[in-house]
């Protein structure tokens, strides 16, 4: 089916936080960033988000805004290249000569994606392959301070979670060992404890925290070093397995070695440059047995509808996602918000609701026209 866009819309949007967010040293009350609506010639739409986030992309928002409206100019009027949606390098082809930050890449591909499965009326994940799941399991998410973590303890352990992600290596020692023994105990016996380090260790502090903790029900510690070299080492001497996330920006997807232990990648797109970048990293995670883990850098609910799709494609087994960054939210860019019941997403109910945007949450900033 040929595809051809006759318009690019840019949208700007200021979305309030439930409270303050503390990550990568930067500390925000509101998510602020871009929407894109690629439109074409048979009347379908296809939407995108660039957010980058401030402390974890090296471009500002306003730095992608200028390079999407010059792309912007250049792609209304554009009629497609068939197989997109193959993501075997045709994205890269297609895209390279603009040089695009990490994130402007991420939400391109998006809105193409997007509006390339609305003109065949057809979810997202459905164009990715022929038989994607469902319904998804979330972890839940559990970050702050630790009054903050213990209150938020109570409420885990009504949403059915199968999983919980634990932020450690900010707070003291004493206080992130209570907060996992809390966990433990008043989380059922099937729920798994996801940790995430952010590299803040050296090899004797992880060990250190390792020895105390024990691994009772711990699936796996994400980045626990700040020397990538020595994560075998922390394995080796702890026999706790290992997810890799930030580690990921350095490596190749085609040439990679992988230290002992891991067991899981944390997958970013708006991270890693794209959904068909981070689909050769899926491709190597299947080669050695690890597991995709897609997560999100709070993204509104047009961004984590899309990961959803994404993970609904990738993973036939439940493997549990890190989208519970929706409920950092106050308000989103959809008219009924991301949404999840029972710990789990479900994937007909997001499609639909991600076809009602808020037109008046967003800002027109740029319009360029092709014409039919």
């Amino acid at each position: 089916m040929v595809t051809k866009i006759i318009d690019v819309e840019i949208y700007r949007f200021a979305l309030p936080l439930v409270k303050p967010l503390r990550l990568m040293g930067q500390e925000i009350t509101r998510r602020h960033g871009l929407l894109i609506r690629f439109r074409s010639d048979n009347g379908f739409e296809g939407w995108g988000e660039i957010a980058p986030f401030p402390g974890l992309h090296r471009e500002t928002l306003r730095e992608a805004e200028q390079q999407i409206c010059a792309l912007a100019t250049t792609f209304s009027g554009k009629t497609l290249p068939k197989g997109l949606e193959k993501l075997d390098g045709s994205f890269e082809n297609l895209l390279k000569s603009f040089a695009l930050y990490l994130s402007t890449q991420f939400g391109v591909e998006m809105a193409i994606l997007n509006l390339m499965a609305a003109s065949r009326k057809i979810y997202l994940s459905r164009l990715l392959t022929p038989d994607p799941v469902t319904q998804i399991p979330l972890n839940a998410l559990l970050t702050g301070t630790k009054e903050e973590m213990l209150q938020r303890l109570t409420n885990i352990a009504k949403e059915k979670h199968f999983s919980l992600k634990i932020k450690v290596g900010r707070l003291s020692l004493e206080d992130e060992v209570e907060v996992i023994r809390l966990a433990r105990k008043s989380l059922p016996v099937n729920v798994t404890l996801r940790l995430d380090a952010n590299r803040c260790w050296n090899l004797k502090e992880a060990i250190n925290f390792a020895k105390i903790v024990g691994n009772d029900r711990i699936e796996y510690i994400e980045e626990p070093l700040k020397k990538f070299s020595e994560l075998s080492t922390f394995h080796n001497a702890t026999g706790i397995a290992l997810a890799l996330d930030e580690s990921l920006l350095d490596l190749s997807p085609q040439k990679y070695d992988l230290p002992s232990g891991v067991i899981a990648f944390i997958l970013k797109p708006a991270v890693l440059g794209g959904i068909e970048k981070t689909l050769r990293f899926v491709k190597l995670g299947q080669q050695h047995g690890i597991k995709s883990v897609i997560s999100s850098v709070f993204e509104s609910g047009v961004g984590l509808t899309t990961l959803a799709n994404i993970a609904a494609a990738i993973n036939k087994q439940p493997v549990p996602i890190g989208l519970d960054t929706y409920k950092w939210l106050k308000k989103d860019v959809l008219q009924k918000g991301f949404q999840a019941t029972g710990g789990q997403v479900h994937l007909k109910i997001l499609n639909e609701n991600a076809r009602g945007v808020k037109m008046s949450a967003l800002k027109q900033v740029f319009v360029a026209r092709g014409g039919t």
